[in-house]
């Protein structure tokens, strides 16, 4: 069976830097189901860890799209937590 397909996208923030997701679509020759998963790495995290990409290529070959976005302070526009 072929392989999820990764491909980087950018999703325009308005007043913001655009946000980089990375969308996981089913494999060629799988139905898809016209439904999709957001996941999201928390706080500060990064959406290319091992788990993360682990459950986008498990649903995508399930037949849903998945799309996962960067949780960085600059693209979010959150302060980041202080040590206090």
């Amino acid at each position: 069976m072929a392989e999820p397909t990764e491909n980087e996208i950018s999703v325009p923030s308005p007043g913001k830097a655009a946000i980089p997701v990375l969308l996981t679509t089913p494999p060629k020759g799988v139905k898809h189901s016209g439904y999709g998963l957001l996941l999201g790495p928390g706080a500060g995290g990064d959406e290319k860890t091992a788990l993360l990409t682990a459950v986008a290529n498990e649903v995508a070959r399930q037949g849903h799209f998945c799309a996962r976005y960067r949780a960085k302070v600059p693209n979010l526009g959150n302060k980041p937590p202080t040590n206090s």
